[in-house]
């Protein structure tokens, strides 16, 4: 009977843990673009977050350093911290950053399982038990964002488009940091595509 318990409780223990994430990206280039010209890049210091997205200082000030440190991911080009010099420019927008929330329900049921009865002669019986297991209500929290990564030309004409969508109960702030390395290194190879 113990042996039955806990391998239910490792069961919904193992259920409850369980993470959901989600990520997705879209990708976009100019098939009339010649990407070979591209040999400066300028990136945007500062990044644009829509009215809606809840950011907390702390996060606003982590996402710059951060889209500031893996600019060395662009080895294939000489990144510019003057705009007039660059072939290229790089801007970040994000769209949403927020935290979502849903409620679990409580629920009950029950479980059949078989108990092992040892009599004093050693033989060993099976007798089915019934189990009522019963789950408390509670609620799920899940952060997500969406960022645009843009790049224009010198004429400010689109070139490269790359939109992240990312959700999971993980910090934001750590999913936004890997969708800007991705963005940094898919663009660094842009001229092998």
């Amino acid at each position: 009977m113990r042996k039955a318990l806990l391998n239910l409780s490792i069961i919904f223990s193992l259920l409850l843990c369980s993470t959901v994430a989600f990520a997705e990206h879209t990708e976009w280039k100019d098939a009339t673009y010649d990407f070979t010209k591209i040999k400066t890049v300028y990136v945007e210091p500062e990044i644009v977050y829509a009215p809606e997205c809840t950011v907390s200082e702390l996060d606003l000030y982590k996402n710059l350093v951060t889209l500031d440190e893996n600019m060395k991911k662009l080895k294939n080009f000489q990144v510019v911290n003057d705009v007039s010099m660059a072939d290229a420019i790089v801007t970040v927008n994000v769209t949403a950053w927020n935290v979502s929330e849903k409620y679990i329900e409580p629920e009950e049921y029950t479980l059949q399982e078989y108990a092992e009865y040892v009599d004093t002669n050693g033989n060993v019986t099976y007798e089915p038990v019934t189990l009522e297991v019963y789950s408390d209500g509670y609620y799920e929290y899940e952060q997500y964002f969406t960022a645009e990564f843009l790049v224009t030309d010198k004429a400010g004409n689109l070139i490269y488009k790359r939109t992240e969508n990312r959700q999971a109960d993980k910090d934001t702030f750590a999913m936004f940091g890997r969708a800007i390395k991705d963005f940094y290194d898919d663009f660094n190879d842009i001229n092998d595509n």
